[in-house]
Order: C-alpha cells, then structure tokens, then sequence
C-alpha cells in the first residue's frame, strides 16, 4: 500500500466530485467541510455498480470518508457557496489488499456549530449590506472598499497549506502573502502530513496532536474580536514532508 499526497480542493454547493479510475486498485480518503449560513445540502454517494444514497445536512458540517471505493460524490443545494475539501489516494498493491482495506472503511458526519454571522441574512440566504453611504461611479455602480466590507461581515473564508522547514522545530502558522492573518469566527487546522503526527499549540506549548487527516476547529466566539493566527504554533518529526491546512474566516 502506498499513500498519496494529501491535497485541498474546493467545489460548488452544486458540482460533483469524480474519482478517477484509471486504477482499479484506488481507494480514497476524503474530507469535506460545508459551512454556510444558509443551507440544504443534499450529498449523494455513487457506489461502483452505480447504486447511490444520500443525506442531507442543513448547518455547518465536516464530513469524513475512510477508505472508500466510490464512483462520485455529488452536492446539490438551491444556496450557492464553496464548499472545501482534501483528498488523498490510497494506492493498493494487490485485489486481495484494496478488498481487505475496504473492509475499514468508516464515514464519520461531525456537526460544526457556533460559527458566527455578523451581518443579517435575508430569506434566500444572502447577506443584508447597508450600502447608503457608499458612493457611485459613472455607470451607477457601487464603489465599495472590498476588504472593509469584508472585514466587517467576517464572512470571508480563506484556506492555505504549511510546510514544515525543520524536523521538530516550532513554527508559526504563516498564510500566503495577501491573506489576512486574523481571524473572525473560527479557524480550522487539518494534519495533511502523511504519516507523521503533529503538535499544535502556542509558541511556548505545543501541546495538542494532530494525526494525519485528523482536524480540529477553534471557534472565535465574539464577531468584534480578532484572533490572531500566526499566533498558533506546530512541529512534526519530517520536514518538507509534515504539512498543516489552515480554514478560517
């Protein structure tokens, strides 16, 4: 069996994600994080002789898939939003081995509550904007600073992956240039290294393991504070290897 890299996608509340199979011999693990302020998102789960099942999530929910072999996994939702998720390949040598470990597959669904919405919603879902004060130009358009409103609303997700630069020694979480480094309602971190754990905490401890694909979430709380999240701190054993995805909005 040989594992593949651990790698962060994103799709439409209504798309469908295909797994591919060049390769008979595939099974994958998958974790999906729907978020949204308005939801009804029904996810529908094609098996390879082509029988499907479904559910249906309606509040913020992270939903992990262990060792599967499916052909599709599909979202539909009359709310449109992004929806994140990671893959990663399981390469199998052998019929004999893809059925033994198909024999642990596991689906785990983990409600995600408490995320905060700072502005009103209107009935189809959208956020309600006072934009009285805000200037036109020539074509009777808004002319908006972007990245008030969204510092405001704090409603802006964002996502990136670290690196670990060296084995077992402490590093803050560091977002790409352009990103902001604080958060509003909440931040998610996932362990994307491939088989190391790793340990998370501030710059003093870090105190919290991670196992590979394992995440936890830190929930803000209160819209008018920030939290800053290069104040986090994490290490692994493996450098250039050991990776952490970072979710916050």
């Amino acid at each position: 069996m040989k594992l593949g890299t651990v790698k962060i996608y994103t799709a439409s509340s209504n798309s469908t994600i295909k797994l591919s199979y060049a390769n008979p011999l595939v099974l994958y693990n998958i974790k999906i994080l729907a978020i949204n302020p308005k939801m009804n998102l029904t996810i529908t789960v094609t098996n390879p002789n082509g029988d499907s099942w479904s559910f249906t999530v309606s509040s913020g929910t992270e939903i992990s898939f262990k060792k599967i072999n499916y052909q599709s996994i599909a979202f539909k939702d009359s709310n449109t939003y992004t929806i994140y998720y990671t893959l990663q390949a399981i390469y199998t040598n052998s019929y004999q081995e893809l059925l033994e470990l198909e024999q642990e597959s596991d689906i785990s669904i983990v409600p995600i509550n408490n995320v905060i919405i700072t502005s009103p919603i209107d009935s189809e879902g959208n956020l309600m904007v006072d934009v009285e004060n805000y200037p036109l130009d020539s074509s009777g358009n808004l002319k908006v600073n972007v990245e008030e409103i969204t510092q405001t609303m704090g409603l802006s997700a964002n996502a990136f992956t670290n690196t670990l630069t060296t084995a077992n020694t402490k590093q803050a979480l560091a977002p790409p240039t352009g990103y902001p480094s604080v958060a509003q309602a909440f931040v998610i971190l996932i362990n994307l290294s491939p088989s190391d754990t790793i340990y998370v905490g501030d710059v003093n401890n870090q105190i919290i393991p991670l196992s590979p694909n394992q995440s936890m979430a830190l929930d803000i709380h209160k819209s008018q504070s920030y939290f800053n999240i290069t104040s986090i701190y994490w290490y692994g054993a493996s450098a250039g290897t050991d990776k952490v995805g970072v979710m916050y909005a």
